[in-house]
């Protein structure tokens, strides 16, 4: 375990240059990994190049948003699970096997089972891609502190 920054969860918006200077020299140990912006990144320089970027800075890489829409439209979710294992070659690549995403715990269109039909159908095909590239899927659930 390490002391690691999320920029996106104390809503920083930060591209990677900043997120590393901003935990660099803030004394975090590790950052998030915007999974999107180093697929360009590496495309447009290498992956040695963003590889060196967390390198340079002393960084461990922490976790990488699932970049799938599971709770968008049939559409949205088969266009971005198709995208998926690109960005998990990547994201191996560079040493970064954690994924996370946050999920309400609950729906006002769907039954209990359904809405748990519909979670098991959405992250079971992206969680077996994952898998194949070695990641780790992590789930938060969100919920209220106090049941009424």
């Amino acid at each position: 375990m390490f002391k690691n920054l999320s920029p996106g969860a104390i809503s920083i918006s930060a591209d990677m240059h900043l997120g590393i200077e901003l935990a660099k020299n803030a004394g975090f140990d590790g950052l998030d990994l915007n999974v999107g912006e180093a697929s360009q990144i590496a495309e447009e320089k290498s992956v040695g190049y963003v590889k060196e970027l967390w390198e340079e800075a002393g960084l461990k890489m922490g976790t990488w948003g699932v970049p799938v829409a599971w709770n968008g439209s049939s559409q949205q979710y088969y266009e971005s699970l198709s995208r998926l294992p690109a960005l998990a070659e990547l994201a191996a690549e560079l040493g970064c096997f954690r994924t996370a995403t946050v999920v309400s715990p609950s729906s006002n269109e769907r039954s209990f089972q359904e809405n748990w039909d519909f979670h098991v159908g959405r992250f079971g095909p992206a969680a077996e891609i994952l898998r194949d590239y070695g990641h780790s899927l992590g789930l938060e659930f969100i919920g209220p502190s106090e049941c009424p």
